[in-house]
């Protein structure tokens, strides 16, 4: 029998300290961020002060969703014409940009994180400040 291995909380807690450090030092707006285990469900989440009220269940749903797809939710969103929210009343999943898995070295999935708060992904008007995409893979690097 395979034993599945999930981040644990301490992992869940450094990675949302290093989100919320590079948000927090590039200026841009707050953000909430959440990391789930490989099931989907929430291990650790926090929402920076100001961040707009939507923003932390989007988190949350972004992170479920690159969890349970096996796929960054801006693949998904690529790949999926965009749904109409009043579809997903309870965000359970959502798919824009911002939900990201975590590997291991061995490529092994071992949970996801979810950003919401910013756009979804950098565009050439603000090349300086990372948005939900860019800061839920940066959070990746902890876990390298």
């Amino acid at each position: 029998m395979r034993k599945f291995v999930s981040l644990g909380l301490k992992e869940a807690q450094a990675i949302i300290a290093c989100v919320i450090t590079k948000a927090t030092a590039d200026g841009g707006a707050p953000v909430a961020v959440a990391v789930t285990g490989i099931d989907g469900r929430l291990i650790a989440f926090e929402i920076m002060d100001g961040t707009i009220t939507i923003a932390g269940p989007l988190a949350i749903a972004k992170a479920r969703t690159a969890a349970l797809r096996g796929l960054e939710t801006k693949e998904l969103a690529e790949r999926t014409p965009p749904p109409d929210p009043g579809n997903y009343p309870g965000l359970e999943l959502c798919f824009m940009p911002g939900g990201v898995i975590v590997e291991t070295r061995l490529g092994e999935i071992v949970g996801a994180i979810g950003v919401s708060g910013r756009k979804g992904c950098a565009t050439a008007e603000d090349p300086d400040e990372m948005h939900d995409h860019e800061l839920a893979r940066w959070g990746r690097q902890v876990i390298g």
